[in-house]
């Protein structure tokens, strides 16, 4: 199975935490929309798991375009901020899941 992980911060932990504990995955790794878009496009993950907080503005742009660049890919949101608003938020648009990321273990 092929993974896109899209975070600014956790990149380099989370992609050898998820290689060490499932070795049959490819973990493709993006820090910015541009990137992630480039690889959705390329590999066609069939999971995605995006950070809402790319940068200053929440993800829903990302996710959006992700959404449209890998119409089957399975896409859940990671964040630290678990506020209503933004798991609601983030489950209108569509994602399979959503992880609190100081509480997800891989």
């Amino acid at each position: 199975m092929r993974v896109l992980l899209v975070d600014r911060l956790l990149l380099d932990a989370l992609r050898l935490a998820i290689e060490a504990r499932h070795r049959d995955l490819d973990v493709d790794v993006a820090a910015d929309e541009a990137t992630a878009l480039d690889l959705a496009a390329q590999w066609q993950p069939q999971l995605v798991l995006l950070d809402w907080w790319l940068g200053a503005d929440a993800a829903a742009r990302c996710f959006t375009a992700l959404r449209d660049a890998c119409p089957h890919a399975r896409i859940v949101v990671m964040s630290g901020d678990d506020s209503a608003c933004v798991v609601a938020q983030a489950l209108e648009l569509g994602a399979c899941g959503f992880l609190r990321e100081n509480a997800a273990s891989f």
